[in-house]
């Protein structure tokens, strides 16, 4: 093959078989897809689609020998093109495929985190509580009392003082109760923009990945029209010692398979960062919620007694 006057624009690489140190793995890596060729991370530098390897005759050979073989005619070297060209862009779309349903599947896997929110339901409770409790702390100061007068309020604010007084325990209980509710509001705000974020995150990946998935295939498409038209329109000339076509036109561009991959590997970052905080968070939240009401309900039946006491007994 060396030797063959009838090839022109002949290529070293392509008699790698007949040198003394035959690189196995790049006559393997060379019956790759050169449009899935990324020289950032490729372990070989290949300078040409050319020397690619392709099936024919159930031998594989450089794409370059045979669209150069003078021994073929222009017609027959202008069918091997389309036909590889035609099996090069249907790798492609089943490697683009095989890399959409992994990254989706990868997505959802990590973003399908069970994690409950404060919801609007609860949140009421707590403000609902919250007003209860300085309600009762009005009455205990006598706040209603100096701005409203009145009866009622003034047996209130006695009743309520006197058990309060006789109890201490239950003040300090009612105090702490209002600031564990308000830590409680904050904390719920706090964690309601996290979870909410999260899910951001999951819905902005799929949305990235469409997007750059289509802006890939417009890329690929364009790339092997163009290579495609090169070689069948070239194979057609008299003279066919043109160029090779270079490797940096039909390469991964900026938005490669490996941005699909970015994507894929940023939300796993995110869920196990997630996964690492949620037992702390959802036990900060439940112990926050049954604090806020068992001691709002020992305030709220400790008044309850105190009047019935009072005004029954």
């Amino acid at each position: 093959m060396k030797d063959n006057p009838q090839v022109k624009l002949y290529s070293s690489s392509w008699a790698e078989e007949d040198s003394e140190t035959v690189d196995l793995g790049r006559i393997e890596f060379l019956k790759g897809n050169p449009f899935l060729y990324n020289p950032l991370n490729s372990p070989y530098i290949v300078s040409s689609i050319e020397d690619y390897r392709i099936k024919y005759k159930k031998d594989y050979q450089a794409f370059g020998y045979l669209i150069r073989n003078a021994t073929y005619s222009r017609y027959r070297r202008r069918r091997i093109a389309k036909k590889t060209f035609v099996f090069w862009e249907k790798d492609i779309k089943k490697a683009q495929e095989t890399r959409v349903i992994e990254s989706t599947s990868v997505i959802e896997t990590s973003g399908d985190i069970k994690v409950k929110r404060f919801s609007g339901k609860f949140k009421l409770l707590l403000w609902l509580m919250l007003i209860l409790l300085i309600f009762i702390a009005c009455l205990t100061n006598g706040l209603f009392t100096k701005t409203f007068g009145g009866n009622f309020f003034v047996q209130m604010e006695n009743l309520l003082t006197n058990g309060f007084i006789e109890n201490n325990w239950m003040k300090v209980i009612m105090n702490v109760t209002l600031y564990l509710i308000i830590v409680t509001l904050i904390y719920a705000r706090y964690y309601n923009i996290n979870i909410q974020d999260f899910k951001k995150i999951t819905n902005c990946a799929h949305y990235m990945l469409e997007r750059n998935t289509r802006i890939l295939d417009k890329e690929y498409e364009k790339k092997i029209k163009k290579a495609k038209k090169y070689y069948t329109t070239s194979v057609l000339k008299k003279n066919y010692t043109f160029a090779p076509y270079a490797m940096n036109l039909v390469c991964e561009g900026k938005i490669g398979n490996q941005t699909l991959d970015t994507i894929s590997q940023a939300v796993i970052e995110k869920s196990s960062n997630f996964k690492k905080k949620k037992f702390w968070v959802l036990l900060i939240k439940n112990l926050l919620m049954l604090l806020s009401i068992i001691g709002t309900l020992l305030v709220v039946v400790y008044v309850i007694y105190e009047v019935i006491k009072k005004f029954i007994f």
